[in-house]
């Protein structure tokens, strides 16, 4: 079972909290034996916490931001190549990626959004492909296409 913006469980009250996290403890037991993927932001934490007796249940992986690496090319370039593009956008490039970074300070909601927004511009415009220009106009309004 995977559940995004784990976070948010936090935004019921108390009550319904452990409740929720009751039925998690369950299906996770030998009866069900279901695997949990959970994603969130840090906050994500309190509902595993140890007071509502989950926290040995659960392992941790804190995401880092992204960083000018190679990983972080590959993964623009694999973008890259589900994009609806006709031309070669060339993300993974040192200016396209200091570009993205210095944006979206490594962020993978916002570098999708950004660069989704910026093949909206593209195609739009006739363009085509992704350039700086395209992420300017992103940046500036992520919906304006």
């Amino acid at each position: 079972m995977v559940i995004d913006e784990f976070h948010d469980a936090l935004l019921r009250p108390k009550q319904e909290q452990r409740v929720n996290m009751s039925i998690l403890k369950k299906l996770l037991g030998v009866e069900y034996g279901l695997k949990l993927f959970c994603f969130g932001t840090v906050s994500a934490r309190m509902p595993c916490s140890p007071m509502m007796n989950l926290k040995g249940d659960f392992d941790e992986v804190t995401l880092t931001d992204w960083c000018e690496d190679e990983g972080f090319r590959s993964f623009l370039l694999e973008v890259e190549e589900s994009l609806p593009l006709r031309m070669p956008s060339q993300l993974y490039s040192e200016e396209m990626v200091r570009s993205i970074l210095s944006i979206t300070y490594g962020r993978m909601d916002k570098t999708l959004e950004l660069i989704r927004s910026a093949a909206c511009y593209a195609v739009k415009l006739g363009v085509e492909k992704i350039d700086l220009n395209m992420l300017q106009r992103a940046n500036k309004n992520l919906w304006g296409y």
